[in-house]
């Protein structure tokens, strides 16, 4: 078996497992991210059967896998490792580029919860404070007003406002 051929059947289970796992995993990421998954496991199983292994496509495969499997987890280890040395403008960033390879409502409240922490951070808390209350009030779902009244208790507690 070619260097090659192991190294495409390494995407392809490891983008199944992923696969999995992120469709079993409530507010995970949906739509682009699933429908990029799915194209990488087909592309590369297209490149195997049709022995294919001297393509340039080959590595666009393992491209593909790179940026959706193991560079959002860096990410996300990368981002909690900021937060916990109190860097919290560079947790956020690093979370927004998570956001991009990795979309979703999970991603989204991390990379927004360490926005506002930042933005206390940095002096503006009342800025954070009157955006968050101005989104609970708007929010039409109580889960989702509960959840933002949960995270503005939080920043007021970091900004040290009790």
């Amino acid at each position: 078996m070619d260097t090659i051929q192991v190294l495409l059947y390494f995407v392809i289970g490891s983008c199944v497992v992923t696969l999995l796992t992120v469709l079993r995993t409530p507010g995970g990421p949906r739509g682009p991210y699933l429908a990029l998954l799915v194209a990488d496991i087909v592309l590369a199983s297209a490149l195997l059967t049709r022995d294919m292994l001297d393509s340039p496509l080959v590595w666009v495969a393992v491209a593909a896998y790179a940026l959706l499997v193991p560079v959002p987890a860096l990410l996300l280890v990368g981002s909690r490792r900021a937060a916990m040395s109190e860097r919290l403008a560079l947790a956020a960033r690093l979370a927004a580029v998570r956001e991009l390879l990795m979309p979703g409502a999970r991603t989204r409240f991390e990379r927004e919860q360490l926005e506002a922490l930042a933005r206390v951070r940095a002096g503006k808390g009342d800025d954070a404070i009157k955006s968050l209350r101005e989104a609970a009030a708007k929010a039409p779902d109580p889960m989702v007003r509960r959840l933002l009244g949960e995270q503005l208790v939080s920043l007021l507690v970091f900004d040290r406002r009790f």
